[in-house]
């Protein structure tokens, strides 16, 4: 089956147009594609961040001076690959100002960004999650090919040689499908399976029982039956050929299929006669007409007695099995059907709305451990059991009577799912008046039925197509009698050596269960069956081949369950694969679109350019250029690069909590001096420095306006660094707001009262003019107007 799995794009009508496209593939080519798409999800996340992350990082943005929160978090968009590393950093930036910052709350600016991150990392993963189901939506459903779909047309013209070979190979045939329905439905039908066949065959593992009812009436004449009270009624209830049967179709091109069974135990009284026939007893009964026999014969089935049956008394060891004998009556146009019945049956027992199916259970030589007081199987009378080496005995039980007769209707029901239930569907009847009647729902006439037609409708060629093939298929009660016997029953679970062990006193309805699971089993068999065709070569030149267009698309309809393949949902795929596709476009143009619109049309200049200079390397350039190492190109590049030969600065972790960058120059000196550290080093340098300029300078502290004479006069400075354009905090120097005109500033330390506990060195501040970095010794900060030192 496997084999004709049709590989590529098609529609499982069961998901609608639009969700049911499904790909199909074969198993290593569907792990491929399971294996891509599950790199490619994180591999959109990561270019659906960067496009958050830098429209965050332009919302943001300012020229204005921000506070060093501001700044980290533009950094921390800038550079984040992911949003899992993103949500970490951030969390980690959040967390160290939440500890330096308890009473100034800067830090929960950071809140929107952590939650935007937060949605990102869980649509994503929920996503990585949810693109398995691009696999697994479909299930294991794959599309059968056609290719030799055919089914077996009886042979009524087989002569000499031919007969055996053909009647062997349809016997065979027969007896294959109906043992593999039997084993399906014990398997997959039965609540107490031992599940060791698989039950993933068909797109259902068993079709739904509608209506289980063990207390109905008399199907037949009241008088005939042993119980009013107690019978059967088994409806399957409405089966849709796709949902169901797996016949891949629309909606308005399904066909809908009913089953009922209704059986009931038999009087014998009136109807049985015992007869002596070369020393051996018989027993007669008589429940109509055999078919084709002379009318003489005045009963209908004959078996054994009960002495012929049990020879020997009761033995254990001894007999073979129950029997189980049947024989049937169709109707057609509502009147008994001879031409292809067993018998016609008495008018007690006539349904002119249904087939009727007579079954007679017989001992046949079985001892029951218990008393068996079923309506049906009535094993009553104790014996003596005699073990088989003749030591030893037991009681147990045997019928009362040689055969015990059960009558089944059987009913069917057709139904065109293009129309609403209550007047799409034909009469619930016996099979042929079933089918005749729902003609009419599929664009055919009676006469179409019966003389065919070479130009049906679509709908009347699925029709006839389908009606045909169950025709001639397994799924009857009367097959599935006559080929098992009594292995039919239920009750051979507990049947060993001739010895029937203990059985539920409702048996009998178990028993039926077990047939209505079977033909059930054996319904869902048939149009796979049917896609898979005729294989046996005896059979070839009997088999029906599709002729039409509408019997060639149910061929190629027929969906499995298969895991030798993989099945995709094509919606899935492209919509996966679309908007991951946009995403990762989106991602790549984004910035160079807003490179040229900032170059030609002046949009944004500021706040592209501060993300171009946040990137992990314009931030090394920045750094190194400002030590005054490298000659730089490319500065608005994603790549800026030195001349050949350039040396850049390295770390200085002299002071291992507090780690700068320091020039190469440095690090020579502290190869030539190992107890000196850099930072000393460092200070020689400055002495030797460059010239700085200084122009007015107006100062305030604590909010009071220092003149420009009192600023000038002198001025304390803490330990020298080199001029720095980064805010530095001054320790002991009291709060300051400063107005200044100039990039520089020199902590100044006046006469005020005010200031006269600060520590530093006195030395003389001009007014301007150049002033030698080797002399002032002072700590430059570089600030914007109405910045703020703390």
């Amino acid at each position: 089956m496997d084999s004709n799995v049709y590989l590529g794009v098609w529609t499982n009508w069961s998901n609608g147009t639009v969700m049911g496209s499904t790909l199909t593939t074969t198993r290593r080519d569907g792990n491929l594609l399971i294996a891509f798409t599950g790199f490619l999800i994180p591999f959109v996340a990561s270019r659906f961040w960067s496009i958050i992350c830098l429209i965050f990082h332009i919302h943001y943005s300012s020229v204005k001076s921000k506070d060093a929160i501001h700044h980290q978090r533009q950094i921390l968009l800038r550079n984040s690959s992911s949003p899992e590393t993103g949500l970490l950093s951030l969390f980690r930036l959040f967390w160290a100002w939440r500890k330096s910052e308890k009473e100034d709350k800067r830090h929960f600016h950071l809140l929107p960004i952590i939650l935007i991150a937060v949605c990102c990392v869980s649509a994503f993963t929920a996503a990585g999650g949810f693109s398995s189901q691009i696999s697994t939506a479909p299930g294991d459903e794959v599309l059968m090919r056609g290719d030799n779909c055919s089914f077996l047309q009886l042979p009524t013209n087989v002569l000499g040689g031919n007969l055996t070979s053909v009647m062997s190979g349809v016997g065979k045939l027969t007896s294959q499908s109906v043992n593999d329905a039997a084993n399906y439905a014990q398997q997959c039908y039965s609540a107490d399976s031992s599940g060791i066949l698989d039950c993933d065959k068909f797109v259902l593992p068993s079709l739904p029982t509608a209506v289980w009812d063990n207390n109905t009436g008399c199907p037949f004449q009241d008088d005939i039956c042993r119980t009013n009270t107690s019978n059967l009624l088994l409806d399957s209830g409405y089966i849709d050929s796709n949902d169901d049967l797996g016949i891949n179709a629309p909606e308005d091109q399904r066909f809908a299929l009913r089953y009922v069974l209704q059986c009931a135990p038999l009087v014998t009284q009136g109807h049985a006669t015992e007869v002596s026939i070369q020393n051996r007893t018989w027993v007669r009964y008589n429940y109509g007409t055999l078919a084709n026999e002379p009318q003489s014969l005045n009963f209908t089935y004959e078996t054994y007695g009960l002495d012929t049956q049990y020879p020997f008394g009761v033995i254990w060891g001894t007999g073979s099995n129950l029997k189980l004998s049947k024989l049937f009556s169709p109707t057609f146009q509502g009147m008994p059907y001879s031409a292809g019945a067993d018998f016609v049956p008495l008018l007690q027992l006539f349904r002119p709305d249904g087939d009727l199916n007579l079954l007679f259970l017989s001992g046949n030589g079985i001892s029951f451990l218990n008393s068996m007081d079923d309506d049906w199987y009535r094993a009553t009378v104790p014996n003596e059991l005699v073990n088989f080496a003749g030591e030893g005995t037991a009681t147990s039980f045997t019928p009362v009577e040689a055969a015990s007769p059960m009558g089944c209707v059987e009913q069917w029901q057709w139904c065109n799912s293009a129309y609403p239930r209550e007047s799409g569907c034909g009469p619930l009847a016996g099979f042929m008046d079933a089918l005749f009647g729902a003609a009419a729902l599929f664009n055919l006439t009676q006469e179409d039925l019966t003389n065919g037609t070479k130009t049906p409708t679509a709908a009347g060629a699925r029709f006839i197509w389908s009606a045909a093939v169950l025709d001639v298929g397994v799924a009857s009660l009367h097959v599935v009698t006559a080929q098992l016997g009594a292995k039919s029953l239920a009750s051979q679970a507990l049947l060993d050596s001739a010895l029937q062990y203990p059985l539920p006193l409702n048996q009998w309805q178990l028993d039926v269960t077990n047939w209505f699971n079977t033909i059930l089993a054996g319904l869902q068999a048939t149009y796979v069956e049917m896609t898979t065709g005729i294989t046996d070569p005896a059979l070839k030149e009997f088999a029906m081949t599709p002729s039409n267009a509408g019997e060639h698309k149910i061929c190629n309809s027929q969906k499995v369950l298969s895991t030798s393949y993989s099945s995709f949902s094509l919606f899935g795929l492209l919509f996966t694969y679309i908007i991951g596709s946009l995403i990762i476009i989106i991602s790549f143009v984004m910035e160079p679109i807003l490179r040229t619109l900032q170059k030609r049309r002046k949009y944004k200049e500021y706040a592209i350019l501060e993300w171009t200079t946040n990137e992990a390397l314009q931030l090394h350039r920045l750094a190194n250029e400002e030590l005054q190492l490298g000659t730089w190109s490319g500065c608005t590049d994603m790549i800026p690069t030195t001349k050949r030969g350039e040396m850049l600065a390295s770390l200085d972790i002299s002071d291992l909590d507090h780690p700068i960058l320091a020039p190469v120059a440095e690090k020579a000196k502290q190869k030539n001096n190992p107890h000196g550290g850099l930072r000393e080093s460092s200070m020689e340098q400055a002495q030797q420095g460059p010239k700085l300029v200084f122009v007015s300078i107006a100062n305030s502290v604590d909010g009071d306006t220092l003149s420009g004479d009192q600023a000038d006069d002198d001025a304390r400075v803490s330990n020298s660094q080199p001029p720095s354009h980064s805010q530095q905090s001054l320790e002991g120097h009291g709060r300051y707001r400063t107005h200044i005109t100039d990039e520089y500033l020199t902590v100044p330390d006046h006469s005020d009262p005010r200031l006269q506990s600060q520590p530093g060195v006195r030395e003389p501040f001009p007014r301007s003019g150049e002033v030698d970095e080797s002399h002032s010794r002072a700590t430059y900060i570089s600030l914007n107007p109405n910045s703020r030192l703390i």
